[in-house]
């Protein structure tokens, strides 16, 4: 890297899949920087205190790294950021409050090892909040729900607990909810069915209670919903045979009654459907085995408590049974 320090006006720097080594204090020189990517390479160590002075910088990406560290206190003198990934290197500490990036749209910080509590202030402009894969705790912040460009939150595989935000439904450009893995208790919050846009919602593995929101049925953009390992009860939301653009339907592993709706069968997009591992009867609807043809069907998992002229398998205390 060397040659590039004499290039002070430089403002397009990408390095990625390329390199290995270590970020030198030299890269501020290159202080008119607005794009730097060092994707994907073998970087170790700390990033460079001198980053400080790229005060133009729109683009920092170091994802795919052995960065070490904790969240480099200078990059808060970077306030034109848009885009911060820090993702998938050896990170770790706390994060600090981060609404001083009062430009940033995508933050990007899954697969890294940091810990306590998710920062309650968050650029408001902030489209994307990747935080994956980490070691949060506590509580989701309610604050949140004031961040009226959110797409994307992710923010599975952590230690987060308590409830799950109802504040959530007051993000409507919502498109990616992804929030499984955790040790979340309480309900779905009904205000969800307020998030027309949402298309995904991954909520698995957590400890949910209570009823399915009728509510859900409302979110004609949805394409997955995965509820699977849960304490789930009720009946499966007839309102669901609305949601037309559905592809997966993932609700097994938890407590569920009654039997399947007949709506289900307008669910022509679908290819996968997964009740199995709950306590549900009755037979399957001839509306829903007329799923079965559709050239996009991959699946369905469901018990043996079910009767079922359309499956050649069923699930007795989890295990298959081909019929």
């Amino acid at each position: 890297m060397n040659g590039l320090y004499g290039l002070s006006a430089l403002k397009h720097l990408d390095l990625s899949f390329n390199m290995y080594g270590f970020l030198e204090e030299t890269l501020g020189n290159l202080s008119e920087l607005e794009y730097l990517d060092f994707e994907s390479n073998i970087i170790t160590g700390l990033l460079p205190s001198s980053l400080m002075k790229m005060t133009n910088l729109v683009h920092l990406n170091v994802q795919g790294n052995r960065l070490e560290g904790q969240f480099p206190s200078t990059l808060t003198d970077l306030s034109s950021l848009r885009l911060l990934d820090l993702s998938l290197n050896f990170l770790s500490g706390g994060i600090p409050d981060l609404d001083i990036f009062v430009e940033l749209e995508h933050l990007i910080l899954h697969d890294n090892d940091f810990r306590g509590s998710i920062p309650r202030f968050l650029p408001l402009n902030l489209k994307t909040l990747s935080l994956g894969r980490n070691l949060f705790e506590g509580t989701i912040p309610t604050e949140i729900g004031l961040l009226s460009n959110l797409e994307s939150i992710a923010v599975m595989s952590n230690k987060l607990s308590s409830g799950f935000p109802t504040e959530f439904g007051q993000l409507s450009s919502l498109k990616l909810l992804l929030i499984g893995d955790n040790e979340l208790t309480g309900q779905l919050p009904s205000e969800l069915g307020q998030l027309s846009m949402l298309e995904e919602l991954f909520a698995i593995n957590l400890y949910l209670t209570g009823t399915i929101p009728t509510e859900l049925g409302n979110l004609t953009n949805l394409k997955r919903i995965a509820l699977w390992s849960n304490k789930l009860e009720g009946s499966i939301p007839s309102q669901f045979g609305t949601l037309t653009n559905m592809i997966r339907l993932e609700v097994s592993k938890n407590r569920l009654t009654g039997t399947i709706p007949t709506e289900l069968g307008n669910l022509k997009q679908i290819e996968i459907m997964k009740f199995a591992n709950n306590m549900l009867q009755g037979s399957i609807p001839d509306s829903v085995c007329s799923l079965v043809e559709l050239d996009s069907f991959i699946d369905m998992e469901i018990d043996c408590t079910v009767s079922c002229s359309c499956c050649d398998k069923c699930y007795h205390d989890g295990r298959v049974v081909y019929t």
